[in-house]
């Protein structure tokens, strides 16, 4: 990759706000192979440069306005220490630090050996049920276990059954403006590795509490399901949540068909409903949920096959959307 790229890929993990001085710089690692790479003192991004540079520290900055210029940058180390930036319109003249200055960059330890996930499309649909990290931080985080991955935010839990050579808690913030390819993954005790092309992600697993949760997923299916269209249960679903003043969606299991309802409490006579029809059923009984329809929506818009099964129980009992490896468990609402 050219130093262009490479500086606008890892200037998106430096942190802003206040406090956060000591990690607005990039460091610059001699080769073969030439690499970049920033950290926000959680994750750190690294990306192979083609040709050679200097191992140095740099103050961010100036390198994040070179990476906006036209034409291509060059690299000039001038005297001991003092590096130019040359783009086709602007020199720049930094003033470059030794790594040994910088805590916060130190060289990365990288495993020799990475496992190729061709499968990870579907493990990256549990990601959305991450909490925020600004609500509920010790739960902003993937599950990574040997059987499978999941994520909570304590209202709902996705599980994509997805074995691989991982284990432990890897933050979300990692994942944020994922780039497009092939993903090899690497675990230690301590650390996730995740090299996608020429670029490396590394972040330090959480130690933070993670809720019990292999009870809520059953391993054998006995209660009732019924398989129904994807496509007209999501725009069902839609529908009703430009309806619905508290966000909430209640499904009606009924015989042949799923009946979608929403309403609005401060407009009398304003409602919403819509059949859809069930293709298959297993135990099939009556029932009726009431779940948070943003949740319901969200847990359908990641899938991309023609049906899904809904599995549905007693009023403490999760809905369940389930479609080939993934299932999406939603609390229902008491209202």
């Amino acid at each position: 990759m050219d130093l262009k790229k490479a500086l606008r890929r890892v200037a998106k993990v430096l942190p802003k706000g206040t406090g956060t001085e000591s990690f607005q710089f990039i460091r610059f690692i001699a080769g073969p192979p030439s690499r970049v790479y920033a950290t926000d003192g959680f994750r750190v991004v690294v990306v192979q440069v083609d040709g050679e540079l200097p191992d140095v520290v740099l103050a961010s900055e100036l390198l994040v306005k070179a990476a906006k210029d036209k034409g291509e940058i060059t690299v000039h180390q001038v005297g001991y220490g003092n590096i130019e930036l040359r783009t086709a319109s602007t020199v720049y003249k930094l003033q470059g630090y030794s790594g040994d200055q910088f805590a916060t960059l130190p060289l990365p330890s990288i495993p020799d050996e990475f496992t190729e996930v061709s499968y990870w499309d579907e493990v990256a649909k549990a990601f959305y049920a991450a909490a925020s990290p600004a609500v509920e931080p010790d739960l902003a985080v993937v599950r990574f276990t040997p059987d499978f991955v999941e994520a909570t935010d304590s209202y709902r839990l996705v599980r994509v059954e997805a074995p691989g050579p991982w284990s432990g808690l890897v933050p979300t913030s990692v994942f944020k403006t994922w780039p497009k390819g092939l993903v090899e993954v690497a675990f230690t005790t301590q650390h996730a590795y995740f090299r996608i092309g020429e670029e490396l992600r590394i972040v330090m697993l959480r130690s933070s509490a993670y809720p019990n949760t292999d009870g809520v997923i059953p391993k054998v299916h006995e209660g009732p399901r019924v398989l129904v269209p994807l496509a007209v249960l999501q725009n069902a679903v839609k529908q009703g949540l430009e309806v619905s003043e508290l966000g909430l969606v209640s499904l009606a299991i009924e015989e042949g068909q799923v009946v979608v309802r929403a309403w609005c409490e401060g407009d009398v006579g304003k409602a919403y409903q819509a059949e859809v029809p069930v293709l298959h059923q297993w135990n099939w009984v009556a029932g009726s949920v009431l779940v948070n329809g943003k949740y319901l929506h969200q847990s359908l818009r990641v899938l991309d096959t023609p049906n899904v099964t809904l599995g549905y129980g007693e009023i403490a009992d999760p809905l369940r959307v389930e479609s080939g490896l993934y299932v999406a468990c939603l609390w229902q609402m008491v209202y």
